[in-house]
Order: structure tokens, then sequence, then C-alpha cells
């Protein structure tokens, strides 16, 4: 019985492994992701830093923006600056296709029966399956994930048109703001 019961633990707690490589991308450190998605910043001076965001194929650009932002919010806070000067800011997008042959039909999935031969007048093609619904397609998937870099100069100063107040960028992205579970 208690076989069964392991079983049954593997079988349930298999699908919300798969699906929790679904989700979007959480507020997090990249160190905590295999994949080294997340947030990462790197001290440039005293008070420069380059911050990035990176998310999978299923964080949208504006989300990775957003995390950008309050990652150099946060950031300031930390540090204990009320406010940051973006200085520098790159969104760039990775777009990646997969082409994968469709699987075959029946016992033998891999096994497809066309023929090319050559005869006097040239290459001949023959194909059963033709007409019955079958063929030699592929599959075409696509995928896009967002990388977003700034450089920011951490500051007391208050105002200019590339000044962010960091109290006030955090209390407006927070709701929005997903941590890993």
């Amino acid at each position: 019985m208690k076989k069964w019961t392991l079983a049954m633990a593997g079988f349930v707690a298999f699908p919300a492994v798969l699906l929790a490589g679904c989700a979007a991308t959480p507020y997090q450190p990249a160190s905590a992701s295999a994949a080294a998605n997340g947030y990462s910043d790197t001290m440039v001076s005293e008070n420069t830093y380059k911050v990035s965001f990176k998310g999978n194929d299923m964080t949208s650009r504006a989300t990775v923006d957003n995390y950008l932002t309050y990652r150099a919010a946060q950031l300031a806070k930390q540090k204990g600056y009320t406010g940051f000067m973006l200085v520098k800011d790159n969104t760039s997008a990775n777009d990646t296709i997969d082409v994968m042959p469709t699987a075959g039909v029946g016992l033998y999935p891999e096994f497809s029966p066309y023929y090319n031969f050559y005869g006097p007048f040239g290459s001949y093609y023959w194909n059963p399956w033709d007409g019955m619904g079958w063929d030699n397609s592929v599959d075409v998937m696509s995928s896009t994930n967002y990388d977003a870099h700034a450089t920011i100069r951490l500051t007391n100063a208050t105002g200019g048109k590339n000044y962010f107040n960091a109290s006030d960028v955090m209390a407006r992205l927070g709701s929005s703001i997903k941590m890993p579970k």
C-alpha cells in the first residue's frame, strides 16, 4: 500500500511541477533562478549602478520594465537615497524559433513510408499517405523573452526629467510585483 501512495503522490505532483515552469518570472534575484531569470545589479561607482532584469518567455515587456524600475527604487532605498536618476536604459527582445517535425501516426511514429526514386525521366516521389490527411509537416514554435538594462545614479537631489522618487515608484508598482512562492 505504501508504494501505491508514493506512486500516486508522484503522479499528482508531476503536473504541478510542469505547470510551475509555465509561469512568468517572479521578482527575484537572478541567482535564485536556474535559468538566471530575475534582477541583478552591479556597482559602477559609489552611487552609480548597472541594474538589469531578465524575464522568461511568459514575462511581458511591461513587466520586465516595471521590475527593473522597482529594483532601481529598492536599491536607492537600501543605500539610503531618496531617488535615482536614469542615465541610460535599454530593453531587448530575444526571439527563439523552434522547428520540429510533427510526430507520425500509429505504432511507429518515426516511420514514414515515402520514397524518392530515379527513373529514365528523372526523379519520382511516392507517398502512400498522400490523400489520407497525413503529411510530413512541421510544428513551428516561437517565443520571446525580454531583457532590460539600465545605468542609474542614486541621488538625494530631487527634480529633473530623468529623476524618480524611490518611495513613489515603490508605492505605484508595489501591487503589481509578484514575489516568488
